[in-house]
């Protein structure tokens, strides 16, 4: 059995198991439902930066030739497709924010999940509400007795 008929066989979209995104105060938990739902699916690589990144550094690499990132390029091109469509059905499904709709309206022409997941968190790590709800949160952890 191939990679492609093995993912088709396995996975069944369910949205059942993915949490939606009603509100930016909701990213956090969001994010973590999400992810642990994708691990779970096999499907860590959709959730993975879409740019190529050094093995010992982390960081982005970026092409001398043009100074722009380097497109992450998967190995199996039938298999990345498949799956990045069928995560992208899933976003369009729970991203109900504003700001979420409207990153995943901006790459409907690629239906390319892994930029959408990556903008997600780029606006949502970098906005002020997060920082906001990332404080109140410290805040009750450290007012907290046990």
């Amino acid at each position: 059995m191939n990679a492609k008929a093995s993912f088709l066989k396995s996975i069944k979209p369910n949205l059942k198991e993915y949490k939606v995104l009603r509100d930016d105060k909701s990213w956090l938990p969001f994010r973590e439902s999400l992810e642990t739902t994708v691990m779970s699916h096999n499907l860590y690589a959709m959730i993975l930066p879409p740019f190529e990144t050094d093995p010992d550094t982390g960081e982005f690499v970026i092409d001398p030739a043009n100074g722009k990132l380097i497109p992450y390029e998967p190995d199996d091109q039938g298999l990345d497709e498949l799956r990045r469509t069928w995560f992208f059905k899933v976003l369009v499904d729970v991203c109900q924010t504003p700001v979420a709709k409207k990153i995943v309206n901006q790459n409907r022409d690629t239906m390319d999940a892994c930029q959408v997941w990556h903008e997600l968190c780029e606006h949502y790590q970098n906005s002020m509400s997060s920082k906001m709800r990332s404080q109140e949160l410290l805040r009750c952890t450290h007012g907290s007795t046990f």
